[in-house]
């Protein structure tokens, strides 16, 4: 099968959207597809820039473009390249600095209709809170450009990652709506783990993230208490993550008096990581709990065989609003600081882990698709 990929920046590391294109088309052009990928709006380069990236053992071919008036060379290119599909990663901020993407419908109809269309929705327009006023402009204009999208290129599948989007996507566009785990870009490296070799003790990792919210506290605090019954030490390690924000967050932990051992590992290499995910006995993450299916550090933790705690609760959702489409997967969501509940999930992991695979995701993204006939 022949893809091509459309996305807003392809500058390795400076952008999740593409981070995710390039693993996926990576593993597509290992099983032997031909994938193409095309950044409209990158930053990172000055002009026109046609290179051949290394991924996942593969060279594939990359369009970069900073600004829509050279949109005509990604028409040329594209049609050349003559694919079966074309799959737009879609980010409101990745295709304009302000969210407002307004002219990449009329762009992406000069593509014609010789081509399947997949979207894939990472996000969709802001949030529009009851009494501002600002956002709920916001979200109208975003709306309506997400609408004119998918009226405009038609699209015979559509995915996504979160039951909000997918219920929002489909009151919007009336389609049917397909499920698309996000999937771990830590692969996992079996080995020595880094920390867990004291039975007793009970190690809490984040992964990435070193915000500790009042309701992260609450846990952590409970969590502690169900250890101490059970005569164990909790230990806190932050895995990777930026420094300042690290210390930042050890030091509100320390200063609760919540725990006395907090750990930052600083940077590691792959290996490393995986090492260190899997030393955890749980994960926990300040990403509101309806969002999860679109954190990395939870899908990282869960591949890892790593169950993971959310605590925060956005406001307009209530408890049981876990972010994924899989209920296997919300299986492996701790919700209160109790072991027994840990040890449920930990159960659960160890039966989903496979399903945010690199290779199990790509498998489900080449099988909807397979599923419709190309011309």
């Amino acid at each position: 099968m022949k893809i091509a990929f459309i996305c807003g920046c392809l500058e390795p590391g400076k952008d999740g959207v593409g981070d995710y294109t390039r693993c996926l088309a990576g593993q597509l052009t290992r099983q032997g597809n031909q994938v193409m990928i095309v950044a409209l709006n990158d930053q990172h380069v000055p002009q026109i820039t046609r290179e051949r990236q290394e991924i996942e053992g593969n060279k594939i071919s990359i369009l970069r473009i900073n600004t829509s008036s050279s949109f005509n060379q990604v028409v040329e290119d594209i049609k050349h390249f003559d694919p079966h599909w074309i799959s737009l990663q879609f980010v409101p901020y990745s295709f304009q600095r302000k969210g407002l993407p307004y002219q990449l419908a009329s762009m992406l109809s000069k593509l014609g209709t010789h081509n399947k269309w997949h979207i894939m929705f990472h996000e969709l327009w802001v949030g529009a809170q009851q009494f501002d006023f600002k956002k709920k402009i916001y979200a109208l204009l975003q709306k309506g450009i997400i609408g004119n999208l998918i009226k405009s290129v038609d699209p015979s599948i559509i995915h996504t990652q979160l039951p909000q989007y997918k219920q929002q996507l489909a009151a919007l566009s009336k389609r049917k709506i397909n499920p698309l785990p996000l999937f771990s870009n830590i692969s996992m490296h079996h080995g020595n783990v880094l920390y867990n070799s004291n039975v007793r003790k009970f190690i809490l990792g984040f992964f990435s993230q070193a915000d500790v919210s009042n309701n992260v506290i609450i846990f952590i605090k409970g969590l502690k208490d169900a250890l101490s019954k059970e005569n164990r030490a909790l230990e806190v390690v932050f895995i990777g993550g930026k420094g300042g924000k690290v210390h930042k967050g050890a030091a509100v932990l320390k200063a609760q008096s919540i725990i006395e051992q907090v750990t930052s590992t600083g940077f590691l290499n792959d290996q490393e990581l995986s090492q260190a995910l899997q030393s955890c006995h749980l994960g926990i993450t300040s990403v509101p709990r309806h969002a999860l299916g679109k954190s990395g550090s939870a899908a990282a933790f869960i591949e890892h065989g790593v169950p993971v705690a959310a605590p925060n609760i956005h406001p307009g959702f209530n408890n049981n609003n876990i972010g994924f489409l899989d209920d296997r997967l919300k299986d492996c969501i701790v919700l209160h600081p109790n072991l027994t509940e840990v040890e449920k999930a930990k159960a659960a992991v160890e039966a989903a882990c496979e399903l945010i695979k690199l290779s199990t995701v790509t498998n489900q993204f080449l099988a909807d698709l397979n599923s419709i006939k190309v011309n």
